[in-house]
């Protein structure tokens, strides 16, 4: 630790602390002497400590919330007023908070510290570098502020600034984008099964390839999803006929996944408006 310097913080190691703490370090973004974990479980500080020796990391939230002018708070949504008032004590007012904590409004959280505050939702494929983060501040952070945070997360890939309002619609694709996209590989590969004698390794790896080649196409050549469904969906073939029968029920499947995604996020943040101020 440089002597004087405050640190990164990281409160939570499980799986999302550990992973930004690992792609903030193999990124190059911060350096091993620049951040400090604290976490109730060795299970996810040690293989940071053993992979990256001059960490810090720490017994208590307090002792992390003295030493770091930035800190993430990587804990489940249930757990973020417990963490903000153990950490209370040892917060001047200028320390960035940054939760992660699905459901947990700006609002809410301006109740228990008044200092600058955000919300960030990385998804699960930032673990790759190759993730979608989405962010949006309180009303106290400045533009540097912002930008340093930006900064830190681009280590977990693409980084977008989202209003409030729009986050819960915005975190459905992203943050629960890469489980919807691979539970629909598997119901591809799992028809592909059922529709002929292809084996279970066979059909995963077509509509695993299938997806990441798509993906890249879209990618490289920047065209939309629609101008790709009208190339390969010629009239009359194969692909339209697959086509107008996924259009027959998807719109209604969807729209019903945003509203129950939606309705989970107001009960999360009505559970967070009616607790006790600590």
């Amino acid at each position: 630790m440089r002597k004087g310097q405050p640190l990164v913080g990281i409160i939570g190691a499980g799986h999302m602390g550990s992973m930004m703490a690992e792609r903030f370090l193999s990124s190059g973004v911060l350096e091993p002497g620049e951040i400090a974990v604290a976490s109730r479980s060795r299970r996810g500080t040690d293989p940071l400590r053993e992979r990256w020796p001059d960490i810090t990391v720490l017994p208590d939230n307090q002792s992390l919330a003295r030493l770091c002018s930035v800190i993430f708070l990587c804990v489940r949504p249930p757990d973020i007023d417990t963490v903000l008032g153990e950490i209370a004590p040892a917060l001047s007012g200028n320390e960035h908070i940054v939760s992660i904590a699905a459901g947990i409004p700006l609002e809410h959280l301006e109740r228990r510290y008044t200092g600058p505050l955000s919300r960030a939702m990385p998804n699960a494929t930032s673990e790759t570098g190759r993730g979608i983060t989405l962010v949006c501040y309180g009303r106290e952070v400045s533009r540097d502020a912002a930008l340093r945070i930006e900064k830190l997360l681009s280590a977990l890939g693409r980084v977008i600034e989202v209003s409030e309002e729009n986050l819960p619609a915005a975190t459905v694709v992203s943050g629960c984008g890469p489980a919807l996209i691979a539970a629909i590989i598997d119901e591809l590969a799992a028809a592909a099964r059922r529709q002929s004698s292809l084996s279970s390794e066979e059909a995963a790896m077509l509509a695993r390839e299938t997806f990441i080649g798509t993906a890249v196409l879209l990618q490289k050549t920047d065209m939309s999803a629609a101008s790709l469904v009208e190339r390969v969906a010629t009239p009359g073939g194969i692909t339209e006929v697959g086509i107008s029968s996924l259009r027959e029920d998807l719109p209604a499947a969807f729209d019903r996944m945003f509203e129950r995604a939606r309705a989970r996020d107001d009960a999360l943040a009505a559970d967070r408006k009616s607790a006790p101020e600590r």
